[in-house]
């Protein structure tokens, strides 16, 4: 099949869609708060086995990635299509201005291989990773952690037998996001105008009113 060429670019999907869990400390109007902090990112992957590590690419100037150069540590929370809406507020908030956590009713969960850095309870799948290395790259810094557990819901085993088809993951592709094969918003739509969402989008998906 006859090939075009369409230049360098990120086209690479589906990718996984993780909110990136961080603790730190934030200054909103005039008062200092410490907060658990969740952002959204699709640039993340598996990179070693033994022992087994992970990538996630941020952005120098987004908090999140403070919080993980001072903690040292980060949480994945694979999600799932039904949280598609919270994960899109996530990736278009900062922590800066709102406690995303709470404005999305996430809970933080306290994990035991981490200091300060909790997993959130509503996500099925959740890693815990201890950063091994920072690298440049341009525009994004790749954090490397070391993953230190898994902890996934009760409810997607079967006889001890982890069956992540269940857990009906959230996908990212091209500015899209995807469950189970069915695209079920874009980029930014969990704030978007109703006007945009009647255009772009389905009514069985369009976000509850913030």
């Amino acid at each position: 099949m006859e090939k075009r060429s369409i230049g360098p670019g990120t086209l690479l999907g589906p990718l996984p869609v993780v909110l990136v869990g961080s603790y730190g400390e934030v200054e909103r109007h005039g008062t200092t708060s410490v907060i658990q902090n969740p952002m959204t990112a699709a640039w993340t992957g598996i990179v070693n086995s033994t022992p087994p590590m992970v990538s996630v690419s941020i952005r120098p100037e987004r908090l999140s990635h403070r919080f993980i150069m001072e903690t040292g540590e980060f949480t994945l929370n694979i999600a799932s299509s039904s949280q598609a809406a919270d994960v899109d507020f996530c990736g278009v908030k900062s922590g800066r201005d709102l406690d995303k956590a709470k404005a999305c009713h996430l809970t933080p969960l306290k994990l035991s291989t981490l200091s300060v850095t909790a997993g959130y309870k509503e996500c099925p799948v959740i890693l815990a990773c201890r950063v091994h290395e920072v690298k440049k790259l341009g525009s994004h810094d790749m954090f490397i952690g070391k993953i230190v557990d898994v902890l996934a819901d009760d409810a997607l085993f079967a006889k001890d037998q982890l069956d992540l088809t269940k857990a009906d993951l959230l996908t990212y592709y091209h500015g899209d996001y995807y469950g189970q094969s069915r695209r079920i918003g874009f980029f930014g739509y969990s704030v978007a105008k109703t006007n945009v969402l009647k255009r772009r989008l389905p009514k069985e998906f369009w976000p509850e009113a913030r």
